[in-house]
């Protein structure tokens, strides 16, 4: 005995499916592997992270918030290192003397807020003071005149108010062309 499938004439071919396919799983830009995840675990602390199902016709939409931490709360601190993004941001960063030219500071935790960075030095020579060269999600670098001397103060506003601390840095020049840095949370 045998069995065929014969497809039946005039019915258009069979399109293909529409996407998603799959879903591809990343942690920071880097692949989790193949597609064919069938469970995802979110951990973490639900004060920070907040994972919810829908319900009735949303029972397929599944929606991950990362959490804020609340207004006037945030911590700015330095980076580790402080030359690089490559590290993250902690309010009780500190360090020093080095011949840094510049700085990375940053919002511990940021979420998405907007945030107004202010720099405000106190010269103890007449050199040109430091600045803020460029800024972005949550993260701020400043640029260094190495024969100039004082004191800065960083803070930010962040949606509206202020941070929870400040952080600073002392700057001493060595000669025209090279300086130290010495950093720490605000006083």
């Amino acid at each position: 005995m045998t069995y065929a499938i014969t497809p039946v004439a005039g019915f258009p071919a069979a399109e293909a499916p529409l996407f998603p396919l799959s879903i591809q799983w990343q942690s920071e830009g880097a692949a989790l592997g193949a597609p064919n995840v069938r469970v995802v675990n979110f951990t973490g602390d639900p004060a920070v992270i907040n994972v919810t199902r829908g319900t009735g016709e949303k029972s397929n939409v599944i929606t991950v918030r990362l959490v804020p931490p609340p207004l006037g709360t945030e911590f700015i601190g330095w980076f580790d290192p402080i030359d690089s993004l490559k590290g993250v941001p902690y309010r009780t960063n500190f360090g020093g003397p080095g011949p840094y030219s510049s700085a990375y500071a940053g919002l511990e935790a940021w979420v998405a807020q907007v945030l107004v960075w202010t720099l405000v030095f106190t010269p103890t020579n007449a050199g040109d003071p430091p600045f803020i060269v460029s800024s972005s999600n949550g993260w701020v670098l400043l640029q260094f005149f190495t024969a100039t001397a004082g004191r800065g103060t960083l803070t930010a506003t962040v949606d509206g108010l202020p941070s929870a601390n400040t952080i600073h840095f002392i700057q001493t020049p060595i000669d025209e062309l090279s300086g130290t840095l010495e950093w720490g949370p605000g006083p």
